[in-house]
């Protein structure tokens, strides 16, 4: 898809059409064109903790029906986002609380959450579901002290 700005001298206003002409090198499938070559040329991938910027927020010029003749810029991961290995993308962190996990390490732009345990979520827990949970805790409770009973001796009473 190809966006094209026109200014119309007698009416003196802008307008922006969109035209869907394939473009033959898109920077949007990571290429630029080499004119001397007259080919696509795969366009490096950005390093650890970055990813490339929106084609919107780019300086490139695409030359229809060519494309650009430059790539796409690569910035550091915004908040929220990582990127552990050479890529185009960087990768949404996850969320532990989602998964009902506690947080052990926090993203970074290099490095996914890390999360731990499986945690209670007591904002979930209505009474009968906490009621449930404390007469399985009590039945296993029982059922391990049953199991593994200790044993000793009376004790005398002393007169």
């Amino acid at each position: 898809m190809l966006i094209i700005q026109i200014v119309c001298v007698v009416c003196f206003t802008s307008f922006t059409t969109v035209t869907s002409m394939p473009l033959r090198c898109d920077p949007l499938d990571n290429v630029s064109y080499h004119k001397q070559l007259n080919e696509c040329i795969q366009c490096e991938k950005c390093p650890v903790g970055f990813g490339k910027i929106t084609l919107e927020e780019s300086d490139i010029v695409v030359d229809p029906p060519y494309g650009s003749s430059s790539c796409i810029q690569c910035r550091p991961c915004k908040p929220g986002y990582y990127s552990d290995v050479h890529a185009y993308k960087c990768k949404l962190c996850t969320n532990c609380i989602e998964l009902n996990k506690s947080e052990r390490i926090s993203c970074t732009s290099k490095e996914d959450t890390v999360c731990g345990e499986l945690q209670f979520n007591a904002k979930k827990d209505t009474p009968r579901s906490t009621e449930n949970n404390t007469r399985i805790h009590n039945t296993l409770k029982t059922n391990t002290e049953n199991r593994h009973p200790t044993w000793s001796r009376p004790q005398r009473k002393e007169s």
